[in-house]
């Protein structure tokens, strides 16, 4: 799920496997997020500057 700066989810982000384990920002910008799963490890392009 995303939230926005007041708490509110704004929107969902699917992972096709059973479970995640952790989420980070990383990239020279920080709009890359990257999300390990029970398999995989997936990077998704955000549209704002993660911390």
């Amino acid at each position: 799920m995303v939230f926005n700066q007041s708490g509110q989810q704004i929107e969902h982000i699917d992972i096709p496997e059973g479970w995640t384990s952790n989420v980070t920002f990383g990239g020279k910008d920080h709009h890359l997020l990257f999300i390990t799963a029970s398999k995989s490890v997936y990077g998704l392009k955000m549209q704002v500057r993660g911390g």
